[in-house]
């Protein structure tokens, strides 16, 4: 029970009291609600200092986990700040040592930096030309067979010309001939006429 419903009992046992007739400020109380009233306060009371006890314990044992990982973090802290100071140093020695290695391989990729763009240069240049002159020689191809398929084109047309003229020719004389054998024809049936 906690003290906001001991306080509701406090009231309602209050509530029930009955002056006493006579003597100012005093009450009847009912001594079995009062008994009653008495215990849960103990009871509560109880409970709440166990609980505030079990606080108290889990309080502590909180600050010394806290206390313990404070210290633990420090002791690593400590540990790896004085590694880096060792590392940092032994780097700062080395550096100081290999400044001229650095210097001169500093000079060595400059010149080899600038040896690989004249190269780069040089290559794109070649490069371009060499493009260039298979540019030409393509539109050279391209324009000799143009050329060659346009005379080959007209030959074909001048010999497909000259087959149709002769086959013109022979019909033109298959015709005349027709011509000639209904003519006869005609003569022949015109004199059997006659013979009748």
């Amino acid at each position: 029970m906690n003290i906001h419903e001991l306080l509701s009992d406090l009231n309602e046992l209050l509530e029930s009291t009955n002056k006493v007739p006579g003597i100012k400020n005093k009450v009847f109380v009912d001594y079995e609600k009062l008994t009653n009233f008495s215990a849960k306060m103990k009871t509560s009371i109880a409970d709440n200092i166990e609980e505030a006890e079990e606080i108290v314990k889990q309080k502590e044992s909180i600050i010394k986990q806290a206390q313990l990982e404070s210290s633990r973090i420090k002791n690593m802290t400590e540990s790896e700040v004085q590694e880096l100071m060792n590392a940092a140093e032994m780097q700062k020695q080395e550096l100081v040592q290999e400044s001229e290695i650095v210097k001169s391989a500093h000079q060595e990729a400059t010149r080899i930096k600038n040896e690989m763009q004249n190269e780069c240069e040089e290559m794109k240049r070649m490069a371009e030309m060499e493009a260039s002159s298979m540019v030409e020689q393509a539109e050279l191809f391209a324009s000799e067979r143009k050329e060659g398929a346009n005379q080959y084109a007209k030959e074909t047309l001048f010999e497909l010309e000259e087959r149709f003229s002769k086959m013109l020719g022979q019909v033109r004389k298959g015709l005349d001939s027709l011509s000639e054998i209904k003519e006869l024809q005609g003569e022949e049936g015109q004199g059997l006429d006659k013979a009748a």
